[in-house]
């Protein structure tokens, strides 16, 4: 059984950080947002808890740039269409 973790601790605690970091890089602060809320709700479905993270605020803060990277691709190749 997974053990509970504080979901809303760790978004509080690092939201501001991804919000800036990914905006800063030029993201729409729209899309930003939705790809942080992504990233939290895929921490429920980790196969280890997120206890085990060695550093939470760079797992977060590269799921959030991975996100965004995906679908900046994606809006890429749909132009290319």
């Amino acid at each position: 059984m997974k053990e509970p973790i504080d979901i809303e601790k760790i978004y509080n605690t690092y939201v501001d950080d991804l919000y800036s970091y990914a905006t800063y890089l030029g993201f729409d602060s729209d899309l930003v947002m939705d790809a942080i809320h992504d990233v939290f709700v895929n921490l429920f479905s980790l196969e280890r808890p997120i206890s085990e993270i060695q550093n939470p605020k760079f797992y977060l803060i590269r799921s959030v740039d991975w996100l965004m990277l995906q679908n900046r691709s994606r809006k890429m190749l749909n132009y290319r269409k």
